[in-house]
């Protein structure tokens, strides 16, 4: 869910807070699984690099195959609000609404589970059952939701 960093108040610390107000500067924010995320685009060297490592970016452009058929003078630098997470895995389930694709049908097709350190495994449900191992429940939303034909649903921690 997109959103204006500037309402973010609290939730962003003081050096972040310092980069976005850069008159040259355009935070690109969203929320996703309530944690904050804000991207900003900069040259690739010189003193602001520098300031944007120290308050806690991560350059991010190079995670993003489209971006390196544009504009290589610049990069993007992400900062990702860190967040409680439960000290134990959670389970969930995709439900896949329409199938684009043609592939995996509708209805329940996937069961997961996100890890404490935010890493997601996915096991396909199927004819051609799979298991696919992602390195955060948005790469598994912007590989699978299909701009919303498929819900992430969250199941109750059971043992």
């Amino acid at each position: 869910m997109k959103i204006d960093w500037r309402d973010a108040g609290d939730r962003i610390p003081e050096p972040v807070r310092n980069q976005l107000g850069c008159e040259d500067v355009e935070p690109n924010s969203h929320l996703s699984d309530g944690k904050l995320i804000i991207t900003i685009t900069s040259p690739w060297e010189g003193e602001r690099v520098n300031s944007l490592k120290a308050a806690g970016f991560v350059e991010t452009t190079l995670n993003d195959p489209a971006a390196l058929v544009g504009d290589l003078d610049f990069q993007d630098w992400t900062w990702y609000e860190k967040v409680d997470q439960p000290p134990w895995p959670q389970l969930f389930r995709l439900w896949r609404i329409t199938d684009p694709t043609g592939v995996s049908g509708t209805g329940h097709v996937a069961d997961g589970c996100k890890f404490a350190d935010g890493r997601v495994v996915v096991r396909w449900l199927g004819e051609h059952a799979t298991t696919t191992a992602h390195e955060s429940m948005d790469s598994v939303k912007f590989i699978h939701c299909h701009g919303g034909a498929t819900e992430i649903q969250m199941q109750p921690f059971r043992l």
